[in-house]
């Protein structure tokens, strides 16, 4: 039995690199592949990998009983502050103003057929990213430009796996 304990899931490119970067190196080490555990076995091993980094982010690597890396085990011991920006009432009010003017001014026939040659290729499969630049010259906006590509992808949902 090794030292050293990896943490892993078998599908996870980053647990993937740390394996190869400690097998390029010549260190031996056991794999615990989460993902492959079952039953009181695997709820033993996230336990260990939460007691250990702090989380169920991996790859963990252990060392006896240090981790020498883990995703959370490198935490301030103090939080600090996140400033949070403000936007001033009165500007928000200028830029709604700006779009809705924007909206009046462009050609709605040619920002229309942009959307929907977006919505095209991104149905197809093509390339999307020349439609998106067509649809921002006939001045479609960031949001309208998001809507066509969330209604055709959807909206992205993390899954956690464990």
């Amino acid at each position: 039995m090794a030292d050293i304990t990896v943490y892993a899931l078998s599908t996870c490119p980053y647990c993937r690199q740390a394996r190869g970067y400690l097998t390029e190196r010549d260190v031996a080490f056991d794999v615990v592949e989460l993902d492959k555990l079952t039953g009181q076995e695997r709820a033993d091993a996230v336990e260990r990998v939460k007691k250990l980094s702090g989380g169920t982010s991996v790859p963990v690597i252990v060392h006896g009983e240090q981790v020498i890396v883990g995703v959370n085990q490198f935490q301030s011991s103090h939080e600090v502050p996140m400033p949070i920006q403000k936007i001033d009432e009165h500007i928000e009010g200028e830029q709604v103003a700006r779009v809705r003017a924007l909206r009046l001014r462009r050609d709605a026939d040619a920002h229309a057929r942009a959307l929907v040659a977006l919505n095209d290729a991104a149905r197809s499969g093509q390339n999307v990213m020349p439609k998106i630049v067509d649809a921002a010259r006939a001045w479609a906006t960031t949001g309208e430009i998001s809507g066509v590509l969330r209604e055709v992808f959807g909206k992205h949902q993390e899954v956690l796996v464990i």
